[in-house]
């Protein structure tokens, strides 16, 4: 359900809950004080009437007394006056529902059922059904002669339907107002609802822009200086911070493939001792196209440019399939590490199955320069095992994530040795892959700038079973 359907539900819900106690409370306080008015009111008058009829009993005066209990239905309410002489006849009659009241005098005064005979006390009040009336309160009171000697009882009874009605009209008027209260308080909460709800509306919409990768130059309009206020500057605040994070992926995917970017940006803290320069065994990769400065001879420099383009996007896929990092492009070849700054438990078998891969990519990429009339490029690959610093390497003003080392050094000679197709590894990276790969053993080289030779073996293929694949 909608938050603004459950905001309405409880909104209504409490309307309805405070409007109906508070109706019970009203109508039971008023009921209770218009009962006790009827008692107050029907006690005075049955004292009122005894009084009155005190000399009219004693002397036997029933002209007065009729008088006197006539007089009494003059009151609003009361359905009935009745007085009762000494020997328990009635000697005074009058209700609302007769005109002759003649039958009834000088029979015996029978209580109609559920009413108590006063018997010796003073007052004696009590509601009982009546079949005509309906509720009535019956007021019972003796007749003093003198204030000493009872000579009778006088009973007046009042209708309690007025009671009723008037309890009834205010539970409508309380329906009422309970109806208003409640579409008012439904209309009310919708605009609450609404007021709530948009700005998370738009989260609920920037968050399913982010999740598809767009949106994050979005910032939402806050509008409220409350929670939901807090909570937009805090998720502007996220956008802003993820859509600077997607850019370094973004600008860092252009170095290792995005799903190393990803793992790296994830886990900042852990490489983060990479990045400001560490000791790491790793396997370092140098492509270089043979002859191309005849090749560049013979083209145009938009075609060199265009033609290095194609070529080196090949080379980069290739080296992000396999987990590595682009370190840099050397003018017409390139430069590559596995191992870091993420670990790999082969870094050296990644390095040359990349370099298979490579020299696969480049014969689809000579076939069509074949179709086009161009002269095929071939590429020599050097690569070499060892230790090496990895880390931002440069001056203030700038720096390259890159690596230093005899490892690096040795790999870009071995890369000079290298023939069009060739993939050549020093004796170190051989030693890592020598189960995996089928090779031709080139002898030991002596290395400009080493006093130590290089033993060197060319990579002819994987060795059967192995399967050329990046995941071990």
């Amino acid at each position: 359900m909608p938050l603004k359907f459950k905001i309405a539900l409880f909104v209504v819900l409490l309307t309805v809950i405070v409007t109906g106690v508070a109706g019970v409370l009203i109508t039971g306080r008023m009921e209770s004080s218009l009962r006790r008015e009827i008692e107050m009111r029907g006690e005075a008058l049955a004292r009122n009437l005894a009084a009155n009829v005190e000399d009219p009993l004693s002397q036997g005066d029933d002209l007065y007394i009729a008088r006197f209990t006539t007089g009494a239905m003059d009151n609003p309410g009361v359905v009935y006056a009745i007085v009762v002489g000494g020997g328990g006849r009635i000697v005074g009659y009058r209700d609302a529902a007769h005109e002759d009241f003649t039958d009834f005098l000088g029979k015996p005064y029978e209580p109609p059922a559920g009413v108590r005979p006063l018997g010796k006390r003073e007052f004696l009040s009590q509601t009982y059904d009546a079949p005509r009336w309906g509720p009535v309160y019956d007021v019972a009171v003796p007749v003093m002669l003198a204030g000493q000697k009872a000579i009778g009882v006088v009973h007046v009874g009042i209708s309690q339907e007025g009671v009723k009605r008037a309890v009834n009209r205010t539970r409508i008027t309380i329906g009422a107002i309970t109806a208003a209260a409640v579409l008012l308080a439904l209309l009310g909460s919708f605009v609450l609802a609404g007021f709530i709800t948009r700005p998370i509306d738009r989260l609920m919409a920037g968050v399913r822009e982010i999740q598809k990768g767009n949106g994050y130059a979005m910032q939402l309009p806050i509008t409220t200086s409350d929670e939901v206020g807090h909570l937009t500057r805090a998720f502007n605040d996220m956008v802003k911070s993820l859509g600077e994070k997607e850019l370094i992926k973004e600008a860092f995917s252009r170095y290792v493939s995005r799903q190393v970017a990803s793992l790296i940006l994830d886990e900042p803290d852990k490489y983060i001792s990479t990045l400001k320069g560490q000791r790491k065994t790793i396997t370092v990769l140098f492509a270089d196209i043979r002859g191309f400065t005849r090749i560049a001879e013979a083209l145009a420099p938009e075609q060199v440019v265009t033609m290095l383009n194609v070529y080196l996007t090949y080379m980069t896929d290739v080296v992000f399939r396999y987990e590595g990092t682009l370190d840099k492009f050397l003018g017409d070849g390139l430069m590559a590490i596995f191992g870091a700054p993420v670990e790999q438990p082969n870094s050296t078998l990644n390095a040359v199955r990349a370099a298979l891969d490579m020299r696969e990519r480049l014969r689809e990429f000579n076939l069509a320069r074949e179709i086009g009339g161009e002269e095929p490029v071939l590429v020599g690959i050097g690569v070499n095992y060892g230790d090496a610093i990895v880390g931002n390497i440069g001056s203030r003003e700038r720096m390259d994530y890159s690596v230093i080392g005899d490892t690096v050094n040795v790999a870009q000679r071995i890369q000079t040795f290298t023939e069009g197709g060739q993939i050549i590894l020093a004796e170190p990276a051989y030693r890592r892959v020598e189960e995996y790969v089928e090779v031709k053993s080139l002898g030991l080289y002596e290395l400009k700038g080493r006093r130590k030779k290089v033993e060197m073996f060319e990579v002819t293929n994987l060795k059967e079973g192995v399967v050329e694949s990046k995941d071990e």
